[in-house]
């Protein structure tokens, strides 16, 4: 008789929980709350393991210096169903940067700690002698001039940069079964094509969830 075989399982290493938490943390932060991290605990085993390495682990490594991660969401339709509302006047290459959150780890203090920079915040943009708004950095010169303009002007290193667009926010929402949200009244927003018909906590869909958070509308009309 064969002995069933046990599953090894392979510990998640750092990139793959700090895009999870990213794609939540920008959900939360457009709601204006923490209700979509409430399932990340639960839910983060049942993320598809995509190897980045041995070297990443939730070990702690042998170099165990503070790291600072830059978290971007860009404002990017690429790859969205072509039929979708969500491409309603909007290019689907557009390179703003609609979340921008610097993440810092500090292993020794066993400390993490989050800012969040506003979108709109005028800084010099790197390597440029003019300023403009941080979320053009990303369109203007790449990832590069955003990353050596956030750095600059926070007076910090970079050390790892993160980035998603919509169709990888889709993608995280659904890997984590949807995210409940307390809906205060009904919300139709063609624009984006959301409707949610009732009032109170609603587990929304990656699609819904999607429409949500770029709608600045909130109200049923």
């Amino acid at each position: 008789m064969r002995r069933g075989r046990r599953r090894r399982v392979r510990k998640r290493t750092w990139w793959q929980l700090i895009v999870v938490l990213f794609g939540l943390l920008v959900f939360a932060a457009a709601v204006g709350g923490a209700a979509g991290l409430a399932t990340v605990k639960s839910q983060v085993s049942k993320i598809p393991r995509v190897s980045v390495g041995l070297s990443l682990s939730f070990e702690k490594q042998s170099n165990s210096e503070a790291q600072n991660f830059l978290l971007v969401g860009i404002d990017s339709a690429e790859g969205i169903d072509p039929d979708s509302p969500i491409h309603i006047d909007r290019e689907a290459n557009t390179l703003l940067t609609d979340s921008v959150i610097l993440v810092r780890i500090d292993p020794d203090a066993d400390r993490v700690a989050m800012l969040s920079i506003p979108r709109d915040l005028w800084v010099p943009i790197a390597g440029k002698g003019w300023s403009e708004r941080v979320n053009a950095a990303r369109g203007i010169g790449g990832a590069s001039t955003l990353i050596e303009t956030v750095s600059d002007y926070l007076g910090v290193p970079i050390h790892h940069y993160v980035e998603i667009n919509f169709a990888g926010f889709l993608r995280i929402v659904e890997a984590v079964d949807g995210v409940p949200v307390e809906i205060a009244q009904p919300i139709r927003d063609d624009s984006v094509g959301l409707r949610i018909e009732q009032a109170g906590v609603v587990a929304l869909d990656p699609d819904t969830a999607l429409a949500y958070v770029l709608s600045v509308i909130h109200i049923w009309r």
